[in-house]
């Protein structure tokens, strides 16, 4: 790491180089992104069922206040 007048340090391009980055093994990483998708999956779902939710309620109160309910 250098210097230069700032309280600010940078990193070198050599210390970059040296540097390891430990990562899982392959079929490791594979299941995680499986997970991930899953997960991602399921929030979309739960998102897409609120704003459903969400519609039908704002129909609901439209036809009441319009008299269509009776």
């Amino acid at each position: 790491m250098s210097q230069s007048g700032t309280a600010q340090m940078n990193i070198t391009v050599r210390a970059l180089a040296g540097l390891r980055i430990p990562v899982p093994p392959r079929d490791t990483q594979e299941r995680i992104a499986r997970m991930l998708e899953a997960a991602d999956a399921a929030y979309d779902a739960a998102v897409h069922a609120a704003e459903r939710r969400y519609d039908i309620a704002n129909e609901v109160v439209l036809q009441a206040m319009t008299g269509a309910l009776i």
